[in-house]
């Protein structure tokens, strides 16, 4: 269904972005029974069609997906014959990208802090998680809004960047530094590394 991957960071993983449990549970359970379907013979499993699940208006519909010619998969020019690293498919910056990225420890962070050394903390997450957990004193724009805002960044000040668990922060400091910012680093770890280690107060999720 879709060939071609995502651009990096355009899509947070469940780990960074969270996701509702209940709604992999149906959607699991809706999966096992495909199989015994398939494997008993019984009713009309979704061969050919494609069911789009929206549960939080619990609205399901299904649709007919017709076979690409030119597939890379089942194609007569089979292309793809073996499984492939999907991290690297997707641009995810947990892999060799990340090494690429200066990055900061909590520790080091508190230093700055507790030494008044001039920087900001540039908090790159979304709405509902800055509800559920917050250091204070950072300046908020979500991932998503920072090419709009760049205006509100200061390039010739030290940044330190974070969000959950450093994926999307890493994202976001390659791209200050491809837009010429020069002293921006990656909170390895994020808000959970601040919280475990430096400040307990702060609420995991």
């Amino acid at each position: 269904m879709f060939p071609k991957p995502p651009e990096p960071g355009s899509v947070p993983s469940c780990a960074d972005a969270g996701v509702i449990g209940a709604h992999v549970g149906i959607l699991g359970s809706m999966q096992a029974l495909e199989t015994i379907k398939m494997i008993t013979g019984l009713g009309e499993p979704l061969v050919g069609r494609v069911l789009s699940v929206d549960s939080l208006g619990m609205d399901f519909k299904s649709f007919e997906l017709f076979k690409d010619k030119d597939c890379s998969l089942c194609g007569p020019n089979q292309q793809i014959k073996e499984l492939i690293d999907y991290e690297n498919f997707c641009g995810s910056p947990l892999g060799f990208e990340l090494n690429k990225i200066e990055e900061a420890t909590v520790k080091e962070l508190f230093e700055l802090r507790e030494n008044s050394i001039p920087h900001d903390l540039l908090d790159v997450r979304e709405e509902p998680e800055l509800a559920l957990a917050k250091i204070e004193g950072s300046l908020w724009i979500p991932m998503g809004e920072i090419s709009q805002r760049l205006s509100e960044l200061n390039p010739g000040r030290k940044i330190i960047v974070h969000c959950k668990s450093g994926a999307r922060s890493a994202n976001v400091v390659s791209y200050l530094k491809s837009v010429g910012f020069s002293d921006v680093k990656n909170l390895k770890g994020g808000i959970l590394a601040w919280s475990r280690e430096i400040d307990s107060t702060i609420s995991e999720y």
